[in-house]
């Protein structure tokens, strides 16, 4: 929770959810010290919520505009009840009772969406998000992702956030648990579509598919290929202290992120850039490439990958997390920051 604070404050937001930064517990980090419409005794704030459950609400509803550190740079405007009564345990695991209301309740339940797997971009309204879904003419025709995961109190299946958009616009959608079986080459092989993007999906891509299209498969890859090829980009590029990045659109072949490179942007790394910053600026700038790619696909020119610069980025491992005293302050604080909120970081003391 500690953390979960601190990468709050680096980004300037007064409230955070666990799973924002990868961990998939129900606990919030709320700070209004400087915002807060109410008077609050001394100590109250930093406030930490773990498995919270609204008791009431009122039937009252307040609109206005809110952010997110998910999706920086977007404002919506969101309806939410003006006053809530939640229970939850604090930081010592004592049960407690809160009734907010204003500013704090809109927080409040502003980050229990995201323990619920809500985004921001739901509140749009139904115009504002057919504008943005046909501000491109590319059509998405199917979505392979993955199963729903167990989260939160009660272990609710949530669905991933590529899934709930596909539920909306009556995309099909397929979680096999594998693509190597035949049924599954032959669905893909059997859909109508020109090209495969696929975005940190998981599974090795079979040959038979990688070919199964006329634009083959594209991947977005978050680091400047051929550096940081594998599975934890992100998470290497602080931990290698690298001052510069990018984001990689790639031609896949049978290897891992070892493909032609179509389009790459690269970009200077803010000091002390946090995992969960680092995540949403890329995907942002994905985003905008591949639009770009699709717009001109099969007339942009392919790189071959230099093979000599490659440096590989395997998922990490727990015990990677040990720290050595005798590496500079620098190199343990960019390990802090790469490994969490997974592994997070240890030492051994006698």
């Amino acid at each position: 929770m500690d953390d979960m604070l601190e990468t709050m404050y680096y980004d300037h937001g007064v409230g955070l959810a666990a799973v924002q930064v990868g961990f998939h517990k129900c606990v919030l980090t709320i700070d209004l010290q400087d915002n807060d419409d109410l008077t609050r005794e001394a100590g109250f704030y930093p406030l930490f919520i773990v498995d919270p459950e609204i008791m009431a609400q009122s039937k009252e509803l307040v609109i206005a505009t809110e952010g997110c550190l998910s999706l920086p740079g977007q404002l919506v405007e969101v309806a939410r009840a003006e006053s809530i009564n939640i229970q939850y345990l604090d930081y010592n695991n004592n049960r407690q009772e809160l009734n907010a209301n204003g500013w704090l309740a809109r927080v409040i339940q502003h980050e229990m969406d995201h323990l619920e797997g809500k985004l921001l971009v739901d509140y749009l309204s139904t115009i504002k998000k057919d504008v943005a879904l046909h501000s491109t003419h590319h059509k998405v025709v199917a979505v392979f992702t993955q199963l729903p995961k167990s989260q939160g109190r009660g272990l609710k299946e949530i669905p991933s956030p590529v899934h709930k958009v596909a539920l909306q616009y009556n995309i099909p959608i397929y979680t096999p648990t594998t693509l190597r079986s035949k049924e599954i080459v032959n669905l893909i092989t059997a859909i109508e579509a020109e090209a495969i993007i696929v975005v940190a999906y998981g599974f090795l891509i079979p040959k038979a598919i990688l070919e199964s299209k006329k634009y083959g498969c594209l991947n977005i890859h978050p680091s400047s290929l051929p550096r940081h090829r594998g599975a934890a980009p992100l998470q290497h590029t602080i931990i290698a202290g690298d001052r510069t990045t990018a984001v990689s659109i790639i031609q896949m072949d049978e290897g891992f992120d070892t493909g032609d490179i179509i389009l790459q942007h690269s970009f200077t790394l803010p000091t002390r850039i946090t995992l969960p910053l680092l995540q949403a600026q890329c995907a942002t700038i994905g985003a905008t490439l591949l639009l770009n790619v699709l717009d001109n696909i099969g007339g942009l020119p392919r790189v071959v990958q230099n093979t000599e610069n490659v440096t590989y980025a395997p998922k990490l491992k727990k015990e990677e997390g040990k720290i050595d005293w005798c590496d500079t302050a620098y190199k343990i604080d960019c390990k802090i920051r790469g490994m969490n909120p997974w592994p997070g970081v240890y030492f051994e003391y006698n």
